[in-house]
């Protein structure tokens, strides 16, 4: 999608390239233990972690609020981007601890990044 491809050249202006420090995936039925390990793991390198298209795993959207409670002293240097077309799903914590950027809006997707 755009956000990703938006996100990815940020990520390489600022010395994040995709494979290397930007490490993403797009979600899907039975993505989210592998997306939770990338967020640790992220958390723990100082990664930028990009998980697209959230809306695809709503039931697990609570499990990333869970995960993004227990990070202790993540790495001054990870982010975590997470796009999704519109959704009532999103957990509050989740959006409240969020910087959220709408990118063409009118297609239905946005980013948010929380950190």
């Amino acid at each position: 999608d755009t956000c990703g491809i938006a996100l990815c050249r940020l990520g390489e202006e600022m010395g994040f390239k995709p494979g290397g420090k930007l490490k993403y995936m797009a979600l899907g039925q039975g993505m989210g233990p592998k997306a939770a390990e990338l967020i640790e793991a992220g958390a723990a390198r100082g990664l930028w972690v990009m998980l697209q298209n959230c809306h695809l795993l709503p039931r697990w959207l609570k499990n990333l609020e869970k995960i993004l409670e227990r990070l202790q002293k993540p790495h001054k240097d990870f982010r975590l981007w997470l796009t999704s077309k519109p959704t009532d799903k999103f957990p509050l914590g989740v959006l409240q601890r969020s910087l959220k950027v709408g990118h063409q809006v009118w297609l239905g997707y946005c980013c948010c990044r929380s950190h």
